[in-house]
């Protein structure tokens, strides 16, 4: 009797190992299962970001940043995160006029990606280079900046800025030190150079401004001889430059538009007098405008 006891309970425990192993198995099969399918669609996420990116990069470097900026905005629904997309489409906004959506994609963007100099550098181009009530302020520009410099030391272009913004808000001192930092790093800088020409020139040293003057003009025609910048008709002005560090921030391209050439029918002082006459102007011009964006 006992032996058959035996017997009974060890095949039921036998039954109880075979099924518990069966339903581990059947378990791990399901997990299994559920990992693949995890897998795959995240490979299909993955795969369709791209394809949306790739085809917003075609139309934003075809200029056709009206068919970009849905595809950018459906892409940044699978990776909200993604720094190109972010800055990308930041770009493409503003290429439109949309301030205040760049802004908001730009701040998404530092805020995931607080090392980006580009994402705080393009987003202090938003308060500072289009001269558009809603987001014009020199003062939040500034800071960007300051955080792009920050992070890159050795870029230029952000302290060119500050350069600029520290005349907007009429500190002289302050665009001296931005300016004369831009021209220790890169000595060819068209813009830094007429610029602190024009500090000096508010300042009182005519002589140091004419020689800051004279070697921005003949910079600027280096780079108009080697076809790296176009050159307009301009009438008596003789040729209007494009400036190769400003085309993508109009108000200041509008505020140091007027180096003229080498081959101005205006004797020399008669030119800088001009041409520092206009950017006085235009700076009071932007300063009413960041006193009261209403004006």
């Amino acid at each position: 009797m006992n032996r058959v006891l035996l017997v009974a309970i060890g095949g039921l425990a036998l039954l109880f190992t075979v099924l518990t192993v069966s339903r581990i198995r059947s378990s791990d099969n399901e997990a299994a299962d559920v990992w693949s399918d995890e897998k795959s669609e995240e490979k299909r996420r993955v795969v369709r970001f791209w394809q949306l990116h790739r085809e917003a990069g075609v139309y934003r470097t075809e200029g056709n940043f009206e068919r970009a900026i849905p595809l950018y905005e459906a892409a940044l629904t699978l990776d909200e995160q993604h720094e190109d997309a972010l800055y990308f489409l930041g770009n493409s906004y503003l290429e439109v006029d949309r301030f205040l959506d760049a802004e908001r994609v730009l701040k998404q963007l530092v805020e995931a990606h607080p090392t980006s100099s580009r994402g705080h550098s393009r987003r202090g181009d938003v308060h500072l280079c289009f001269d558009d009530a809603g987001v014009f302020a020199p003062d939040v520009a500034k800071s960007s900046f300051l955080s792009a410099v920050e992070i890159n030391k050795e870029e230029t272009g952000p302290m060119l800025r500050l350069g600029q913004v520290a005349l907007v808000e009429h500190q002289p001192d302050d665009a001296r030190r931005w300016l004369e930092g831009v021209i220790g790093t890169n000595a060819t800088s068209i813009e830094a150079h007429y610029l602190l020409g024009y500090v000096d020139w508010i300042e009182g040293r005519a002589g140091r401004a004419g020689e800051l003057y004279t070697r921005a003009v003949e910079l600027a025609d280096e780079v108009a001889a080697r076809d790296t910048v176009s050159a307009r008709e301009t009438g008596k002005g003789g040729a209007r430059l494009s400036l190769g560090e400003q085309i993508t921030c109009p108000t200041m391209l509008d505020l140091i538009g007027d180096i003229a050439t080498s081959e101005s029918p205006a004797k020399e002082g008669v030119r800088i007098q001009t041409s520092y006459d206009r950017i006085t102007r235009r700076l009071h011009r932007l300063r009413r405008s960041a006193d009261d964006p209403a004006n």
